[in-house]
């Protein structure tokens, strides 16, 4: 993605300051442009603030949607941020939307939240996919324990409800699908190849708010949560983590306390100053645990981080062939199926940092292909 805008530059709230090929990223604030390079894009808020780009927003063809993705910025709500254009160009004969609204990572709660509070919003972003698309189903994937709270989203449109076990990792795009099917998908396919589009409520939501104001996608709901309890709210995208905390009333100690954008297993560490991506579907401030300052210690070969993946992959071996850079067809396979739930590191009695050498392990193979 390359900036389109030069620092001095006047830019209002929408307008796009960044393109690449899938997706254009926009202004999420009105004001001065204080630097515009490589290395991110910097907006100084300015003192009328307010001010709007909002394009018209014509309803798109099916050929079209891929296009309109683009322009608005659309990228996935659920942590993984993948450009929906690109999911929405290998869309082929699609016959079941699903709204995935399974937050299964412990205390994050928007996704339920805005079913609750702003459900009009995300009902407009899924009609606009059913009946552009001509999707035949509509499948609403919740915790059982949140089922009875969203009932009424279900309700009107004749939803179908899928309970998912309270359990991690079963928001898992591949986990739903499996549990629809009645079986885990083949090795390789992506659930769109299958006739699924799977799309976080945040995800609709942000579409919901391009259908009804024209707005592109520029603010992250998201869950602030701290020992204190849980709070939520609507950031403009690129906003600074301790900017946010602030806002909530959260007063960090970089010394003693640790920050992490996303969910406490597939969630990063992150400072003060660290950007919100449309990624971040919450951001955690607790003090330091002692597991924190745990030294790595050798597998004692227990067999839990096998046990407990769901997909039956073989995390340890999968890791000592990463750390050698012994590249292999079973281990390139294996990587490819990891969606990086990080439930292997959270067992280990070794405090190997499984998830993290998936991580490395991801960007190696593609620099070597």
């Amino acid at each position: 993605m390359r900036e389109v805008v030069r620092a001095g530059e006047e830019v209002v709230r929408g307008a796009p300051v960044a393109a690449g090929e899938h997706m254009v990223a926009h202004a999420p604030i009105s004001g001065r442009v204080e630097r515009a390079d490589a290395n991110g894009i910097v907006l100084r808020r300015d003192e009328i603030g307010g001010r709007d780009a909002f394009p018209a927003c014509p309803t798109p063809t099916a050929a079209m949607l891929p296009a309109f993705a683009r322009e608005m910025g659309w990228a996935g709500m659920g942590g993984s941020l993948f450009p929906a254009s690109i999911k929405l160009r290998a869309a082929k004969r699609i016959h079941t939307l699903v709204i995935n609204a399974v937050e299964c990572e412990p205390g994050i709660q928007i996704d339920e939240a805005l079913l609750l509070h702003d459900r009009e919003t995300v009902r407009a972003g899924c009609d606009m996919i059913v009946d552009t698309l001509g999707i035949e189903k509509t499948v609403l994937a919740v915790k059982r324990s949140s089922a009875a709270g969203v009932a009424a989203f279900a309700t009107v449109g004749n939803l179908e409800v899928l309970r998912m076990p309270h359990r991690y990792p079963a928001g898992a795009e591949k986990l739903i699908v499996a549990r629809l099917e009645g079986q885990m998908p083949p090795a390789g396919r992506l659930p769109m190849e299958r006739g699924y589009l799977v799309f976080s409520v945040a995800s609709l939501w942000a579409l919901g708010r391009r259908v009804r104001t024209g707005e592109p996608s520029i603010v992250r709901p998201l869950t602030v949560r701290t020992p204190q309890g849980a709070r939520n709210l609507f950031v403009p995208v690129g906003t600074a983590v301790g900017h946010v905390l602030k806002a909530a009333g959260v007063k960090v100690n970089p010394e003693h306390d640790v920050i992490v954008a996303g969910g406490l297993m597939m969630g990063k560490r992150v400072d003060e100053t660290s950007p919100v991506l449309k990624g971040t579907n919450a951001i955690f401030a607790f003090p330091a645990g002692a597991r924190l300052s745990h030294q790595e210690q050798p597998c004692i070969l227990c067999g839990s981080c096998f046990d407990v993946c769901p997909l039956k992959l073989h995390p340890i071996g999968m890791a000592n062939r990463i750390r050698q850079e012994r590249r292999s067809g079973a281990l390139t396979a294996q990587l490819e199926e990891c969606f990086l739930c990080g439930a292997c590191s959270a067992v280990c009695p070794s405090d190997i940092p499984l998830v993290q050498v998936f991580h490395r392990g991801k960007a190696w193979l593609r620099k070597t292909i």
